[in-house]
């Protein structure tokens, strides 16, 4: 597949995040939610919180909860590269995230990820414009 930077554009709203181990299932696996923003500007911004926390969690879970991500993004063929510049996760801040684009059309995106040894893949549902 071959997607082009404009078919991303937009804001989706994460509709499923399962992550592989070889134990099971990570604990963000089920019933994440989240958003997921590219602009015409080549930014990103991606943000996933945790199954059962609020949208606005305590300063103390704060880094259990959420994984957030912004920078400047890339899109190649089938893969899309998040370059971090701010992140919840400091080890992630000036690393290279690839996507590779599973699935796209004008409703759902779907990228998978290998990130520290572990698999996964984020089903995204596109936000109408004006919702």
């Amino acid at each position: 597949m071959s997607a082009s930077s404009t078919s991303v554009l937009g804001t989706w709203v994460l509709e499923s995040f399962r992550v592989r181990l070889p134990v099971g299932w990570w604990p963000w696996g089920l019933h994440s939610r989240g958003t997921l923003t590219y602009r015409p500007d080549g930014t990103m911004e991606a943000r996933i919180i945790a199954r059962g926390a609020p949208w606005f969690p305590a300063p103390s879970r704060l880094f259990q909860d959420v994984l957030w991500y912004e920078g400047p993004y890339e899109l190649r063929g089938d893969v899309v590269r998040h370059r971090v510049a701010r992140a919840s996760y400091a080890p992630w801040v000036g690393s290279v995230l690839e996507r590779r684009v599973r699935h796209l059309d004008a409703s759902e995106l779907v990228l998978d990820a290998e990130n520290d040894g572990r698999r996964s893949r984020l089903i995204w549902r596109r936000l109408p414009e004006h919702a």
